[in-house]
């Protein structure tokens, strides 16, 4: 085939087939960055080479690499719409990645309007921009942050710090609107919500995916047929030498040198019925029988067992049945016990069938007892979570974790913000009083709007307890995007002691560790000119050692005098305040002490609106580029 094609000059040249630039680019490592550049920098070059790099095949796994997380019913409509066609599903992906950047952008520098994009966000874009906010989460540090151990080389992302917290600051409330809602179909007895999806709800909190989870499972199941196969066991169930209660105990030992089964003492936690927490991290406390249950029967299910949760009523234990394919046969029954290890044990020997003596039918059989253990619905599974969470955190409190130390009131907040928002779900309850522990506007910043009055609150009629409740959090978003409220300016006030935002100062008078102005404000009866009578008060907010320390005072000594930032500190600083990238994007070495150390922090565009007369001017920031308007 002679095919010829126009260059630059208007002259002619001989060219490849086409189906040999497409063989060639089969040779990128879709695991290299450089390579989907490579392929769209081919694709802009002309319609002769577009026609090359546009081919399906070459597109998937991309796309696959990609586009981990969707929203199911959106990714059914894009298959309907285009088929197989990789190189449209991942134009079409990458066009709603970018209508999310810029969003998470907006959100980074406009305070006024961040509750109805992250509406968008959480709404209609959700899970299927999920990867694109995710690779912002590890978008390279500024180099004073890294440790020489990172493998992070080269120069940091511009903002790296605000566009990492404000992409999972989205993630979660992308998250938390998935649990509430699935949480609402679920009181109201929607029979497709499951119990391994109640409880992903908590989980959701910790701004984890449902959907990254499910994966999780995915393959630790897959390790576990492993064991099967290590350990000789039969699981196809068409095999004459397939033993149920033996396929049920070797899901248990594979959870047992998971760790999941350790401790025989399952005393309350605060993260103990948080499913997430065994899938992604390590743990030093035994897990609940409650997430031991849902552990098993998550696994059951992706081997091919028919397992479900259930409870041997009269009592409120949660135990596991596991029905055989034959109707005829005898179930076995897994009970999660505090007083020694699961067991697995024929229906008739379990102390559930013996505490249904009682109560079982006389017409029913006793080998068919086991039909008196049913398949318990999402809503009482809901229910039953959210008393054993409240438990938990009540009890937390009253007891001391230091080996949590930076983290403990992280996961208090956390905890409390799950289990207010669950309970609103139940109609009869008295809705809780809105508890904001410490950080919270920091760990939850747009949840306001999109989770508590979209969702939680909708309904609320006004005069109501819910209504009163809806309408303080109406007045707590207004007044957290209007700037006339907000901003502070140091002109308007004749006081010269007042410090700059982002100054580095010793943490206090006794000590020199550093720390950072991170806040202050002015309380008075008269906010006038008059303001700084005698007796007005500066609230003052300093940040060190990991936490925000408050203070109220009516000047600041002079014997507070900038110091310098070792590079330790700083990395400290950073890995013990999840939300610290709220507030600071960098150092800053305009003034620096003897040592060559930065006195000053490079605050964020949000600071630098709040306090515009603190900030030192910093470049324009940064944008996510829009999608060239070329039609690929």
């Amino acid at each position: 085939m002679d095919t010829k094609t126009a260059d630059f000059e208007g002259k002619t040249r001989p060219e490849l087939p086409v189906e040999l630039y497409t063989h060639a680019l089969e040779f990128l490592d879709p695991n290299q960055s450089s390579s989907v550049e490579t392929l769209f920098s081919v694709l802009w070059t002309n319609n002769y080479l577009r026609t090359a790099a546009s081919v399906s095949s070459l597109w998937k796994p991309y796309y696959d690499l990609r586009y981990t997380q969707c929203v199911p019913e959106n990714e059914a409509r894009r298959r309907a719409q285009f088929g197989e066609d990789y190189y449209k599903l991942y134009m079409k992906r990458r066009e709603l990645d970018h209508r999310a950047l810029t969003l998470v952008d907006a959100i980074r520098l406009e305070i006024p309007g961040r509750s109805l994009r992250a509406r968008v966000l959480a709404q209609e874009l959700s899970f299927d921009v999920w990867d694109a906010l995710r690779a912002e989460t590890v978008l390279p540090l500024p180099e004073y942050f890294r440790s020489p151990r990172d493998e992070i080389t080269g120069e940091a992302a511009p903002q790296a710090f605000p566009r990492r917290y404000w992409a999972r600051a989205v993630q979660g409330v992308i998250a938390r609107y998935w649990a509430v809602r699935m949480w609402q179909r679920a009181v109201a007895g929607d029979p497709g919500v499951t119990f391994e999806e109640v409880l992903l709800g908590f989980s959701t909190f910790c701004g984890w995916s449902p959907y990254a989870l499910a994966q999780e499972l995915d393959s630790f199941a897959a390790n576990c047929r492993q064991t099967f196969l290590t350990q000789k066991v039969v699981l196809d169930q068409a095999d004459p030498k397939f033993d149920l209660a033996k396929a049920c105990d070797t899901t248990i030992f594979y959870m047992r040198a998971e760790g999941w089964m350790d401790g025989e003492d399952m005393d309350e936690h605060i993260l103990n019925i948080y499913p997430h927490i065994p899938l992604t991290e390590q743990f030093s406390f035994p897990l609940s029988a409650l997430s031991r249950v849902w552990l098993f029967v998550a696994l059951c299910r992706r081997l091919g067992l028919d397992a479900y949760p259930t409870m041997a009523l009269p009592s409120t234990t949660p135990i596991c049945c596991v029905r055989p394919q034959d109707p005829t046969g005898l179930p076995v029954v897994v009970e999660f016990s505090s007083l020694g290890p699961s067991v697995v044990r024929p229906i008739t020997l379990t102390s559930a069938y013996q505490q249904m003596a009682g109560v079982v039918p006389g017409d029913i059989p006793p080998e068919m007892a086991w039909r008196c253990l049913p398949e318990l619905p999402a809503s009482t599974w809901f229910t039953f979570a959210l008393k054993e969470a409240g438990q938990n955190l009540t009890l937390y409190r009253e007891e001391e974790h230091e080996d949590w130390l930076h983290w403990e009131n992280e996961r208090l907040c956390t905890a409390t913000h799950a289990i207010q928002c669950a309970t609103m779900m139940i109609p009869a309850a008295e809705p809780p009083v809105l508890i904001h522990r410490g950080d919270m506007a920091d760990m939850f910043p747009l949840d306001a709007q999109v989770i508590m009055l979209d969702v939680l609150l909708a309904q609320a009629p006004p005069g109501s307890s819910r209504g009163n409740i809806a309408a303080a959090v109406r007045m707590s978003v207004f007044n957290s995007e209007t700037l006339d409220v907000l901003v502070m300016r140091r002109s308007r006030y004749p006081r010269t002691d007042i410090p700059y935002v982002g100054t580095i100062i010793p943490h206090s008078m006794l000590d020199d560790r550093p720390g950072f102005e991170l806040d202050w404000k002015v309380s008075g009866v008269d906010e006038r000119e008059t303001y700084l009578a005698e007796g007005t008060l500066f609230k003052r907010q300093v940040f060190a050692d990991g936490f925000e320390k408050t203070s109220t005072q009516a000047s600041w000594p002079e014997r507070y005098p900038p110091v310098g930032l070792s590079k330790k500190a700083a990395r400290s600083w950073y890995l013990n305040w999840s939300h610290f990238g709220r507030y600071v994007e960098d150092v800053s070495f305009a003034d620096a002490d003897g040592d060559g150390q930065p006195t000053k922090l490079v605050m964020t565009a949000e600071m630098r609106t709040l306090y515009p007369e603190d900030c030192i001017p910093e470049p324009q920031p940064y944008l996510i580029p829009r999608i060239p308007q070329r039609e690929l």
